[in-house]
């Protein structure tokens, strides 16, 4: 009897019918990346959170005299600073009039306790603890299998994602909030420029396509707690919008692909070959 596949067809990227649906999902993440980071869509005329970050960044005392709003950006503000500047607001006096709403407030309170469960190590740690386990307990192969493919892809997509975050450089939301500025620093070695991806959405990712792939009726419920769990880095402003989107397909594909070499191993692991070898027997004159 034939067992069930480690993962499906539409989310195996060796095949035809996942390919296509991977290769559209990247294709989209690179547009919708580049209109968050480039794409002047708000104003600053009568823009209330562009309003308070003007008075705040006056207030600084220890960066450059008079930090203002990058010149190469006069034109407009693009999704992934209006975000943060959103933001940012919750940081103004409850009763100041350009002060955030108590939704965002109130959503900010919530990320301060939960970003901390999408952390890189504790995913890749509690992955490794639970496979150690079902493998101990001899557990279904299958489930076995996926928290495997579930940490060695979250594994590899740490890898790419730090090599990713020192090779670009990206200046994480405080070079703006703090510094006035959009800085790109290339092979920087300091923590305010490893920005994107973001690695705690690469661990919310891989967690959620382990989730679907081991439970997939649930997947509404593993996908709205990955996207929240990658947005509370934008609400802790450790992020931009745009990194997080591109951690948590970086995850997501990364345990897809390594739950497709499982699956092949498996498969290549069939009957034992000497069942194929039969004896001849010769007739008897």
């Amino acid at each position: 009897m034939s067992q069930e596949p480690l993962i499906p067809a539409e989310l195996d990227p060796t095949r035809p019918r996942g390919l296509r649906h991977w290769l559209t999902i990247w294709v989209l993440l690179c547009i919708t990346i580049a209109f968050g980071m480039y794409l002047p869509v708000y104003s600053f005329n009568d823009n209330p959170a562009f309003r308070s970050w003007q008075v705040h960044i006056k207030e600084q005392t220890d960066q450059a005299p008079s930090p203002s709003w990058p010149a190469k950006d006069q034109q407009g503000i693009c999704f992934d600073s209006q975000m943060i500047l959103e933001v940012r607001r919750c940081w103004d006096e409850p009763g100041h009039p350009d002060s955030a709403s108590t939704t965002v407030q109130m959503a900010r309170n919530w990320a301060t306790y939960s970003t901390h469960l999408a952390k890189g190590e504790v995913v890749l740690v509690a992955l490794l603890l639970i496979w150690l386990f079902s493998w101990r307990r001899k557990l279904h192969e299958q489930v076995q299998k996926l928290l495997l493919a579930g940490f060695l892809g979250l594994l590899v997509a740490s890898v790419i994602a730090t090599a990713l975050k020192f090779v670009i450089g990206r200046g994480r939301p405080n070079e703006l909030l703090w510094r006035g500025r959009l800085h790109w620093d290339s092979f920087a070695l300091d923590h305010n420029h490893h920005g994107f991806p973001s690695g705690h959405a690469t661990a919310s990712g891989a967690l959620v396509m382990v989730l679907i792939l081991i439970y997939p009726r649930g997947w509404p419920i593993w996908l709205a707690a990955g996207i929240w769990l990658s947005a509370t880095r934008v609400l802790m402003t450790e992020h931009w919008p745009t990194d997080t989107l591109m951690g948590f397909v970086l995850g997501a594909f990364c345990v897809a692909m390594l739950a497709t070499l499982l699956e092949r191993q498996r498969t290549n692991q069939g009957p034992d070959s000497n069942h194929s070898c039969r004896e001849t027997v010769l007739p008897l004159e």
